[in-house]
């Protein structure tokens, strides 16, 4: 190579490199002067030191010669790429372009090309453990060719670099962490931080050592470490089990009190470490603490506090209570002497006490010599402190004095209760003066809140006890079921005895069992949704009564009345539900007979339409009925019942009889007995007959007067119909009789012998007998027998077929019942003389009844024509010419126009009998006399 120098100059480039680098440390002068002095050995222009980048993959110029400003600390090669550095790095391998223009391997960087760069040889730079730091590269800006002697150089001066940048960095890394370390250590002010020897001999005293602990580096440095533990902590060696641990595990915790240079104490949170050197020789420790005093105290008070409450919890007095908090209380604030009593004017009780080397105070004491000024400072919630009782302005020399002798030098005393003339009191008491910091007024002040809600539990507790026993004795006592019950579970909680015999369970069965299931199973079913939903709506906070039935094991029915009622916890939420339960069964069975009562009676009432009234004499009150509103004419409820209304509707003829029978009746004290008529507001008049009596009072005063009335005006309808009926009646059988002694007179008459008139007068009685069987069926008295039917009655009487009979007229002409037994007869007259004789005796013979109706012209009465037409008769054969006496004739011909004002005609034609008839008949149908 006649380029380049030869090997002599290798290596005093070589030697000058290890001597600049004994005389320099800075990393960045020894890699220049290295490009340097290889750029001069290899006769190059340019030489560069790339190092790889922490975090990425790319290589940064990091040294060089012969470069333009920007390039060294800036220009960067992406190790991702093709390049001739990224192989050298990834390969460990030197790479040699003698010409880069012909170079197809390898990529290269701009700033190369800009700087005129045109051969270039590098080789990788690899720290101890063959870690690759980056390239030594050489750049020439003409072509040439660099041999195995160039290759050989560089990788020599790479491996000398390798060391001397590996040592450099460590020593970096070491002043900063040196650097660092020193400044945790001079501002680690809230740690103890100590170093000591193999010995445990402190070397160094550093960041908050002074501060925390007391002592001066001075007065600390060659003293034994373990000064800092506390005097029990030494007796006990934990200090030696501390080091042996750290020397066996390395390190070893250290959380404990500690001790100041004052004698107070300081709460540490840190370890021991113990130092080794690369041999593994014990060289010392280092102790580090953290200052958690303050977090320790908290934590002490927390769990004093927490501790303190569950004790005084499960205690049931004032006393027991009070003398608890005063035991726990005196050794924390490492006191003489906690009191619980109480101040009543100028004189104290104390009723609870804790002690340490001074005597008791147990008992009453007069407080006069403190004085009224200083006893008013005494109120509730308030902290009386003195710090030293001889030193005290507020109190005088006997309360000096007073207090000293009771070997109270100092004292704390907070006000737990104040009604106002007894003061309760929480007193801590010292026999030396002590400042009462602001930790020990909280703590203070903490304990006395626990202790009066503990007191306020306890009494209340004692008076819930109390209500208890009370509620137990009432309970006892009681015939009612009083119970209570969880709200959210619904399980019995108390019963008392009377559930037993209301229930037919026991009350220890009762309280065991699960209870609200079994309960609602002996709920009659209908009544069962009901009584459940009153128990949620009492759970929801109402106060409600229900009635139902239960049905007990034996089968028996009872109803209960429960009245019921939420109660409520101190936060008003509803936590128990209670109520009162009575057997209500014969009361219930008792309403049950009177509301059938009352319904019978309303029944009968309504029924037999009774009017009920009820008169209040001396206040004028009236009740009535609804029935008593509709007798005197009135809408029920349309007024308001009264004398004057009831007078005011009685008809004028009979209002004075009326009144004097009620006035009769109260003054005589008599039954009201009368019957009166009232008239209507539409003008109806309607018969009353009522009934009633006078309720006195013991100076024979009228109080009260109840009765009944019915309407007796279709009563008294019916009696006026019965008088025209009996008349009627009369009438009817006095012509009834005079008929049956002219049937016989004229039977007898027209008899042959005693059996001929056996047979006319059975058959015309017969006769009598079916005409008054039509009267006896009229339904009332404007009731009449109609011509059909009597027609019909006496052809069918005789037989008479529909073939040879014709029969026609109007339906339904209704005939005066005073004529109708004299027609009867007539018409039989004629029936029986056809069969015997005439058109229903022959085969040949026809007979035609017809009848029409029509109003007579010169008195305007309505009038019935009868056509009697016998045809078919041979009249000139033997038997066919009535024979006898002519009764019936004469009956037609003389009695009907005699008793009946009839209009007749009869005769004996060629065919047979011929009659007309013609008789006045009813006009109205409402008329009864018609």
């Amino acid at each position: 190579m006649g380029d380049h120098s030869d090997g002599n100059d290798r290596q005093r480039a070589l030697a000058d490199f290890g001597d600049f680098v004994l005389d320099h440390d800075d990393l960045d002068e020894i890699l220049t002067e290295g490009c340097r002095l290889v750029a001069a050995a290899l006769g190059a222009d340019l030489a560069k030191i790339m190092e790889i980048e922490r975090g990425s993959n790319t290589a940064i110029v990091r040294a060089g010669v012969g470069w333009h400003d920007g390039v060294i600390g800036r220009a960067r090669v992406d190790l991702n790429d093709r390049s001739s550095e990224a192989y050298a790095i990834e390969e460990s391998q030197p790479v040699i372009t003698n010409d880069i223009f012909d170079e197809s391997r390898f990529v290269f960087p701009r700033f190369l090309r800009d700087h005129g760069v045109v051969a270039l040889v590098n080789v990788p730079i690899l720290l101890p453990g063959r870690k690759p730091f980056g390239i030594l590269q050489v750049d020439a800006r003409h072509p040439r060719s660099f041999d195995r002697a160039d290759i050989e150089f560089l990788k020599t001066y790479a491996m000398v670099l390798g060391p001397v940048i590996d040592r450099l960095q460590t020593v970096a890394e070491l002043r900063a962490t040196d650097k660092r370390l020193r400044l945790v250590v001079d501002n680690a002010r809230a740690y103890v931080l100590i170093v000591s020897d193999a010995d445990d001999k402190i070397t160094d005293w550093l960041g908050g050592s002074e501060q925390i602990l007391g002592w001066t580096a001075a007065e600390a440095v060659g003293q034994g470490a373990d000064m800092i533990f506390t005097e029990d902590d030494r007796a006990n060696g934990v200090p030696e089990r501390e080091l042996a641990n750290a020397r066996e595990c390395g390190h070893s915790a250290d959380i404990r009190w500690h001790l100041r240079k004052d004698g107070s104490k300081v709460f540490l949170d840190g370890q021991t470490i113990a130092l080794r050197d690369v041999s593994d020789t014990l060289k010392g420790y280092y102790k580090i603490g953290q200052d958690q005093t303050e977090r320790k105290r908290n934590e002490d008070q927390q769990a004093f506090l927490l501790e303190l409450s569950d004790s005084l919890r499960s205690l049931s007095t004032v006393e027991e209570i009070a003398l608890e908090a005063a035991q726990r209380l005196g050794p924390v604030l490492n006191v003489h002497r906690v009191i619980y009593g109480a101040i009543n004017d100028s004189e104290m009780n104390v009723s609870a006490e804790y002690t340490a080397g001074v005597r008791s105070l147990l008992g009453r004491h007069h407080l006069t010599s403190l004085g009224a000024e200083f006893l008013g400072r005494y109120k509730a919630g308030n902290l009386v402190t003195s710090n030293d009782v001889a030193a005290e302005a507020g109190i005088n020399a006997a309360g000096k004095e007073s207090l000293l002798n009771r070997q109270v030098a100092a004292f704390a005393d907070l006000v737990i209760f104040d009604d106002g003339s007894i003061v309760n009191f929480l007193g801590v008491q010292s026999a030396s003066p002590r400042t009462w910091s602001s930790l020990d007024q909280f703590i203070i002040r903490e304990v006395g809140e626990r202790l009066r809600a503990a007191i306020d539990r306890a009494r209340a507790e004692g008076g819930r006890r109390e209500s208890e026993a009370r509620l137990r004795q009432f309970g006892e006592a009681s015939s009612d079921v009083i119970w209570i019950r969880d709200a959210e579970t619904l399980q019995w909680e108390y019963l008392s005895p009377a559930f037993e015999t209301v229930y037919g369970i026991a009350v220890e069965k009762a309280l065991t069992a699960d209870n609200i299931d079994s309960w609602r199973e002996m709920i009659v079913e209908s009544d069962r949704e009901r009584v459940i939903d009153h128990l949620d709506r009492v759970r929801a906070g109402d106060e409600r009564s229900v009635d139902f039935r239960i049905r007990r094991r034996d089968g028996e029915i009872r109803w209960l009345r429960d009245a019921s009622f939420p109660i409520r916890s101190s936060d008003g939420r509803v936590q128990r539900i209670g109520g009162i339960r009575r057997d209500v069964t014969q009361s219930k069975l008792a309403e049950e007979r009177l509301v059938q009562s009352e319904e019978r009676l309303s029944s009968a009432v309504e029924v037999g339409k009774l009017g009920l009234w009820d008169w209040d004499v001396r206040t004028g009150a009236i009740h009535w009925s609804d029935e008593h509103f509709r007798m005197e004419g009135y809408e029920v409820g349309e007024i308001t019942p009264s004398y004057d209304a009831w007078v005011s509707r009685i008809h004028p003829d009979d209002r004075s009889a009326a009144e004097e029978a009620i006035r009769r009746s109260m003054e005589g004290r008599e039954e009201f007995a009368h019957e009166f008529r009232t008239v209507h507001p539409d003008g109806s008049v309607h018969w009353l007959s009522g009934r009633g009596k006078f309720f006195y009072d013991d100076a024979r005063r009228p109080l009260r007067m109840v009765g009944a009335m019915v309407e007796t005006t279709e009563r008294r309808a019916w009696e006026e119909r019965q008088k025209v009926l009996v008349a009627e009646l009369q009438h009817r059988t006095r012509n009834l009789i005079a008929v049956v002694r002219s049937v016989a007179e004229n039977t007898a008459r027209s008899s042959i012998d005693l059996a001929d008139f056996r047979v006319r007068y059975r058959d015309r009685l017969d006769a009598l007998a079916r005409v008054q069987g039509l009267l006896s069926r009229l339904k009332d008295d404007v009731d009449r027998v109609t011509f059909d039917d009597l027609i019909d009655m006496e052809l069918s009487a005789v037989g008479a077929s529909s073939e040879r009979t014709t029969v026609e007229g109007p339906a339904g002409v209704r005939l005066r019942s005073s004529t109708v037994q004299t027609l009867a007869m007539a018409i039989h007259e004629l029936a029986t003389n056809a069969v015997k004789y005439g058109a229903l005796g022959r085969p040949s013979g026809r007979l035609s009844v017809t009848w029409s109706l029509d109003p007579d012209e010169d008195d305007g009465r309505r009038w019935l024509h009868i056509n009697w037409a016998e045809s078919g008769v041979d009249m000139s054969a033997a038997g066919s010419v009535p024979r006898g006496t002519g009764q019936g004739r004469e009956l037609i011909e003389k009695a009907l126009p005699y008793q009946l004002g009839a209009r007749t005609a009869y005769s004996l034609g060629a065919g047979g009998i011929h009659c007309t008839i013609s008789i006045p008949v009813s006009n109205r149908l409402e008329d009864p006399h018609d």
